[in-house]
């Protein structure tokens, strides 16, 4: 059986860095795991969605991703080796966005995953 990750990654022509796993440090802030590079699909556009609570938001941008992300968790346009010490912590990032919404779809048959989140 194919892989089900298959047949998207042709279209992540974009490099990206991700932070994930949000978690709140226990006072008011998060902490993340370490930033990884990713390949992605970054479109920016403005789309009207809806978060997991509900809520309604209009994105800045619309990312095809290549694996499971958590909202919550962030996302950066731009390679891995340009996030100095500072980018270790993505709020510290003056572009990184927050994952606002994931969305993972199956084709048909199974054989294929498109993913995607509203940043």
């Amino acid at each position: 059986m194919p892989s089900r990750s298959r047949g998207y990654a042709n279209v992540l022509i974009h490099d990206a860095v991700y932070w994930g796993n949000p978690a709140s440090d226990g006072t008011s802030g998060r902490i993340f795991d370490d930033p990884v590079a990713v390949k992605v699909r970054w479109d920016w556009v403005g789309e009207l969605f809806r978060t997991a609570n509900g809520r309604e938001l209009t994105s800045k941008a619309i990312v095809q991703v290549g694996q499971p992300m958590d909202p919550g968790g962030y996302l950066w346009l731009g390679p891995l080796d340009e996030v100095d010490s500072s980018g270790l912590d993505p709020l510290s990032l003056e572009d990184s966005l927050e994952i606002m919404s994931y969305e993972s779809i199956d084709n048909l048959k199974g054989t294929r995953t498109a993913r995607r989140v509203w940043l």
